[in-house]
């Protein structure tokens, strides 16, 4: 038996050589798959590394899509051409003329909000490609419409990626903006909505091996909305545009919608996350205090000129004081034994003008009876 021993010795220790082995390749893969995840940021919104941050987990879009009964979703719907699988939410497929969206089951109570989505678009299309998807927040959802998907006039804001520039602007594409609207305004598909976009950023988010990323920011307070992308393999995230002066009430939907046309590509949405925003930092802060004090200028300048506009259309005697009304009357009492004698003047041309006529129908009718007495009297 002895000689059996340095044969166990080895065989343990070779075993032990292999679980260090194993350990070792789990550690440094856990280790990227952190690093992965801090370098980017996606996993979770922002309130997941805050102390008094809070997740809204009914308004997430996270794998298991399904519900138990393996046909609805959890807290989302979907319309139109959208097809959930077990891995993301397909808005449209590579193919013509398709649209499709997924929209939040309630309506949002906060009035502030972070929105981080992880999404996909890819296709054949090597030059041409379209038209490309959105990601709403809106007063009313479940409409299909030209709007990348969605209705055309719609009441809120959405965070467009524009694949296929209609209208040959100055500016290239992919190309993501906003949409502001209050419903009043309808998106013209033809022109890429530019009456209703502003902001925006050119962005190659297609047809890559790697998640890409966005996410939208909004402040009530602020009346300010901040969208980034990571879209950079390894990268950071970047902002693309930033609106002030937004107004979004709370009670709105979360959304999100596509559409193709005689191009296409397949957009996938393969999770939306909603937190609390994160603490604004001082850019952020001075930039929405200016605009939100430049608005308050700019509107008190419209009432202003408002005020002068009708000052200028007010009848003059309308714009006597109160201590200047006793010597208006008086001056008013001065001139009415004038303008009473110009009355007795005029009642006594009017009294000869009536006697002239009277004369003169009576002149002419007794001249009529003498001629018929003659003219008859045989």
């Amino acid at each position: 038996w002895f000689w059996l021993l340095p044969l166990l010795v080895l065989t343990h220790s070779l075993r032990a050589v292999e679980i260090m082995l194993h350990t070792t390749r789990i550690t440094a893969y856990l280790a990227s798959v952190f690093a992965f995840c801090n370098a980017h940021g996606d996993v979770e919104p922002s309130a997941f590394n805050l102390p008094d941050g809070h997740i809204y987990h009914d308004y997430n879009l996270v794998k298991p899509f399904f519900a138990g009964d393996g046909i609805t979703m959890h807290n989302w719907a979907f319309y139109g051409n959208a097809v959930v699988t077990d891995d993301y939410v397909r808005l449209t497929p590579d193919r013509q003329t398709k649209k499709g969206a997924i929209w939040s089951k309630k309506p949002f109570a906060e009035s502030s909000w972070e929105m981080t989505v992880n999404f996909n678009v890819n296709g054949q299309g090597k030059s041409l490609f379209g038209d490309g998807f959105a990601l709403w927040y809106t007063q009313g959802r479940g409409t299909l419409g030209t709007a990348l998907g969605n209705t055309e006039a719609v009441n809120g804001v959405g965070i467009l990626f524009d694949t296929y520039d209609n209208h040959q602007e100055d500016h290239g594409h992919p190309w993501v903006s906003a949409l502001v609207n209050d419903g009043s305004k309808v998106y013209n598909h033809d022109e890429d909505g530019k009456q209703v976009t502003m902001g925006g950023c050119q962005s190659f988010f297609r047809n890559l091996d790697h998640p890409t990323y966005v996410r939208a920011t909004y402040w009530s307070n602020l009346k300010y909305l901040s969208v980034q992308t990571l879209v950079r393999e390894g990268g950071e995230w970047e902002t693309c545009f930033d609106v002030d002066n937004l107004v979004l009430p709370a009670g709105y939907y979360f959304g999100a919608s596509a559409s193709t046309g005689d191009l296409a590509d397949n957009h996938d949405i393969v999770s939306i996350k909603i937190g609390t925003p994160p603490q604004p930092n001082d850019e952020i802060i001075s930039k929405a205090n200016a605009a939100i004090e430049e608005a308050a200028k700019t509107v008190g300048s419209l009432e202003a000129a408002k005020r002068e506009q009708q000052r200028h259309h007010m009848d003059p005697r309308q714009l006597v004081s109160n201590h200047q009304r006793e010597a208006l009357n008086a001056r008013n009492q001065a001139a009415e034994p004038e303008d009473e004698g110009t009355s007795w003047g005029m009642i006594f041309l009017y009294v000869l003008i009536a006697g002239a006529i009277v004369g003169g129908i009576a002149y002419f009718a007794l001249g009529m009876g003498g001629s018929q007495k003659g003219r008859f009297d045989y």
